[in-house]
């Protein structure tokens, strides 16, 4: 019978950290991870809309960091009014939101009226057609038939009618 006090080893292996060689090797690094928390896209992206905004702001006396809710929900209206989609609205609100909390500001976005208000503005753009569709248009009987007829007679033609009967035919 083993003895109560025996000593157990842990089941996963400690490690040790690694020291840096200095302060500047941890700033580089800290910059690395910030450069690369979102891809080139979506920063490009967020640059040409932070860019729109600011212009808006410029253009209506308000000031973009930190923004007031008020003018968020002024360049919320300007895109509706220029007949913008929900995507583009909620890559605004993205770029908006991302830009101050960069700048370690208050986020203008999370104010519940401008919450309650993108809710509105999404569900209007989406009953008055503006919303972004997702969903192709199916194809209808008479689609597959053409496509069927234009397939020629060679091997190749016969092998992508097969492909299309089998593809629309489930």
């Amino acid at each position: 019978m083993k003895s109560a006090t025996t000593k157990r080893t842990p089941a996963v292996p400690t490690t040790r950290l690694i020291k840096h060689s200095g302060a500047d090797k941890i700033r580089a690094t800290a910059e690395k991870f910030k450069r690369n928390q979102k891809s080139a896209n979506t920063m490009r992206t967020y640059a040409a809309q932070w860019r729109q905004f600011k212009d808006w702001c410029a253009d209506n006396d308000q000031q973009p960091l930190p923004a007031l809710p008020s003018a968020v929900l002024g360049y919320v209206s300007q895109l509706y009014d220029d007949g913008k989609s929900t995507t583009t609205l909620n890559v605004a609100i993205a770029a908006i939101k991302w830009h101050h909390q960069q700048g370690r500001q208050p986020d203008p976005t999370l104010d519940p009226g401008v919450q309650d208000r993108l809710k509105g503005a999404r569900c209007t753009m989406a009953n008055e057609g503006m919303a972004e569709r997702h969903v192709k248009p199916t194809a209808t009987l008479d689609h597959i038939r053409k496509l069927v007829r234009a397939c020629e007679d060679s091997f190749t033609g016969i092998r992508n009618r097969a492909m299309i009967l089998v593809a629309f035919g489930g």
